[in-house]
């Protein structure tokens, strides 16, 4: 079950990953050195938004990119690739979930007092 290319899929994904939460831990530093402004909920509210911007866009290229190594794992087992593949739109779907609930939730934005 050796195919062409996997070893670069594997960087691209770890890739796709990486990027986002560098950014989100620069911008989290850069909110934490900036101290005193009243706008740091949504600063970081913000950066979280950018990175899963980000996060989503990368994660389209790579699948576009890197459509034959994922055509040729297809053809070897279909059935695995189609739970591999359902499993990690679930988990992506899910974090994403979380962290809309967790830091992105439009009621935040708009209350008066955050961080309640």
């Amino acid at each position: 079950m050796q195919v062409a290319g996997v070893d670069g899929l594997i960087k691209d994904i770890g890739f796709s990953f990486l990027l986002p939460a560098i950014g989100f831990v620069m911008a989290v530093i850069n909110i934490k050195y900036t101290r005193g402004s009243k706008n740091d909920a949504l600063k970081l509210r913000l950066s979280l938004a950018f990175c899963l911007l980000l996060f989503a866009v990368s994660f389209c290229v790579l699948m576009i990119q890197d459509r034959a190594v994922l055509t040729a794992l297809w053809r070897i087992s279909p059935i695995l690739y189609s739970a591999v593949y359902s499993c990690c739109g679930l988990l992506i779907i899910g974090g994403v979930a979380a962290l809309a609930y967790w830091r992105l939730r439009p009621e935040l934005w708009t209350s008066k007092v955050v961080g309640e």
